[in-house]
């Protein structure tokens, strides 16, 4: 049973363009800085799981509005 890491990345345009926010993550929960990310209606936000040999992603789509910089806390990954 090999251990997960994980792939973070948003999108502030449709998936034009990625910005990674972690590589190798070790677990879930994920937590970034909302400072690192711009407020969209675009917004998607990719999580790519790998064990070392295969790998799977899922792309999350909606609208992210950013008042002030505060933690954005995601769970669930697994």
């Amino acid at each position: 049973n090999d251990d997960l890491t994980f792939i973070v990345e948003y999108s502030a345009d449709a998936g034009v363009s990625w910005a990674n926010l972690s590589v190798n993550w070790p677990a879930s929960p994920f937590t970034v800085f909302s400072g690192l990310i711009q407020s969209s209606q675009d917004a998607l936000f990719r999580v790519t799981a790998l064990d070392g040999f295969h790998s799977t992603s899922a792309t999350l789509q909606g609208s992210i509005v950013i008042k002030s910089p505060e933690l954005i806390h995601a769970d669930g990954f697994e």
